[in-house]
């Protein structure tokens, strides 16, 4: 049994990798924004009405009062399914070869 120092500096790299998507996406995500936002606008209303959309109707589905954010799930699924034999590949992390930080940030990146 590992101890559970080494198991949380194990998973340090995985969810470094994890984090780190997150992270690059959303700059991502900012800068199209950013770029959309200084070429059109309008279009930055266009975004801001969306936004809140999106948040009034998750709040809908954290209600349990309307669920039509499921049919937007399921698109997620088709690209999961792409993605997530890759990763099974990949996981348990804590199976990674010693001293391999860097397969475990990969498997965090791809897994987030």
């Amino acid at each position: 049994m590992r101890q559970p120092s080494r198991l949380a500096a194990l998973l340090l790299g995985y969810n470094l990798g994890r984090i780190s998507s997150y992270m690059i996406a959303g700059a991502l995500v900012a800068l199209l924004g950013s770029v959309l936002n200084h070429a059109l606008d309008s279009f930055a209303l266009v975004l801001r009405i969306l936004a809140a959309v999106m948040l009034i109707l998750m709040a809908l589905y954290i209600a349990n009062w309307w669920k039509g954010l499921l049919r937007i799930e399921a698109l997620g699924r088709v690209l999961w399914r792409r993605i997530e034999p890759i990763g099974r590949r990949l996981m348990p992390v804590v199976k990674c070869p010693k001293r391999s930080h860097l397969a475990r940030y990969g498997a965090g990146c791809l897994v987030g």
